[in-house]
């Protein structure tokens, strides 16, 4: 929590000339609210029989995804091509774990409560 996470889908498809791969995120089942596409998805020829496309996915969980686990799913469709071939849909899923905070400030604490709390920076002792 508290950091961007980046992480790519990617889908593997045969490397025809007129092939067209999207990506998209399921709208059914757990959901990353904010979790945006990064720059348009990215083609990659793996040999004479395969492309590779690619989507880079960013997002900043809130507070409010502190302790979440869980499958986030996208698919890969592709674009018939021609009257010969039909469009085809493939589900893949990334499994997202957000480490829940541990501590953190409310309105009805006081500084002497604030200052009880573990701290990853040194503190300095109370003047006597």
């Amino acid at each position: 929590m508290g950091k961007i996470l980046t992480f790519t889908i990617s889908y593997v498809d045969i490397n025809h000339p007129d092939e067209k791969v999207h990506i998209n995120a399921v709208t059914t089942g757990l959901q990353l609210e904010g979790a945006k596409f990064v720059g348009p998805p990215t083609k990659t020829v793996l040999n004479m029989r395969q492309v590779r496309t690619a989507q880079v996915v960013e997002w900043f969980p809130d507070a409010t995804y502190g302790g979440f686990k869980g499958d986030i799913c996208y698919t890969g469709t592709d674009e018939a091509g021609n009257a010969f071939r039909h469009s085809d849909v493939t589900q893949g899923c990334v499994n997202i774990m957000v480490e829940r905070c541990q501590w953190y400030v409310q309105t009805e604490d006081t500084l002497i409560q604030v200052l009880s709390f573990p701290s990853p920076i040194p503190r300095f002792p109370a003047p006597r």
